[in-house]
């Protein structure tokens, strides 16, 4: 194997840069010498990634956020194989780590490492999306662990633009960030377009999830598996800020889909529209674009080792 590893620095509002130099030291330790490289912007792990996978490294190890993690994948993604195709590596320590939830991992730094140096591989799926960005332009990209829309882009917005505020930890960010959305979104009509229903509701927020947990840690689809081949579809109809806040404890401990105004099922492409008004996108902790937007699962696209 010949890895690359990618870090990023700016996590967990700057504390990451701290962890760099025992982080360094560890992986040394186990792969012995390695190519490398920090980020210094948001959105530079894509190009780091392709520029290092054209040069020939098959294993990628990745530090960061959710966002780093998301594109770093989208830089090794092959589209004439439709899948990632070096081996992908991973230990979160951004705002959300979301997608290190849905595995179960060590907590400390050094047996995460050692399993990422020793552990086997798994097949695990990865997301496709059409969407349109913020120059008006169509575009498709890869997403690991969650898409969503609705309220939840406007969450992302607030979350990426804390700063200072994610030393605080990613449930609080996501927290303060979603009270602050709520009181501030009218749920529009959606449409949405599955394989087995059509819907037209009014909608706070849908999530399509490939992982469990999204928002900083709310567990919102514990039924979902990273190797079924299948989103786990999560609709929020139109949910009042009130009522929202009386299911913060089933937003936490999987158990919303007990809740009468939100609907779950499983579909392998979803479409969805708005013609009300501008709806936003956020996907694995980043706002790229908006409505109209089209979803569907590479089944075990993407080998990891973790």
């Amino acid at each position: 194997m010949n890895p690359f590893v990618i870090f990023n620095p700016a996590a967990q509002g700057g504390k990451a840069e701290k962890l760099w130099p025992k982080v360094q030291a560890l992986l040394k330790n186990q792969l012995g010498p390695f190519e490398f490289a920090l980020t210094t912007a948001q959105g530079e792990a894509e190009s780091l990634a392709q520029t290092a996978r054209e040069a020939g490294f098959n294993w990628f190890i990745v530090f960061g956020g959710d966002g780093t993690l998301s594109e770093t994948v989208n830089g090794l993604f092959d589209p004439k194989q439709n899948k990632v195709a070096p081996l992908f590596s991973f230990l979160t320590l951004g705002t959300g780590g979301d997608y290190e939830r849905s595995f179960s991992l060590a907590k400390d730094l050094p047996t995460k490492l050692h399993g990422i140096v020793n552990n086997p591989i798994q097949e695990v799926d990865i997301g496709r999306y059409r969407f349109i960005d913020w120059e008006g332009k169509e575009s498709t990209r890869c997403f690991i662990n969650a898409a969503s829309f609705g309220m939840s882009g406007e969450v992302g917005k607030w979350v990426n633009e804390a700063k200072g505020s994610k030393l605080l930890g990613g449930t609080v960010v996501f927290y303060l960030s979603t009270l602050k959305a709520l009181f501030a979104y009218p749920n529009p009509l959606i449409s949405i377009k599955a394989e087995e229903r059509e819907l037209e509701f009014r909608s706070n927020s849908v999530a399509l999830a490939n992982g469990q947990f999204f928002g900083g840690g709310m567990w919102i689809a514990p039924k979902a598996k990273l190797n079924d081949g299948l989103l786990n579809v999560v609709c929020f109809g139109d949910v009042k800020p009130l009522d929202l806040i009386l299911s913060t404890k089933k937003l936490y401990s999987g158990h919303i889909g007990e809740h009468p105004k939100v609907e779950e099922f499983t579909s392998k492409r979803l479409s969805a529209e708005c013609k009300e008004r501008e709806v936003r996108l956020e996907i694995d902790g980043e706002n790229p674009g908006k409505l109209p937007a089209t979803f569907w699962i590479l089944p075990k696209a993407m080998r990891i080792k973790i």
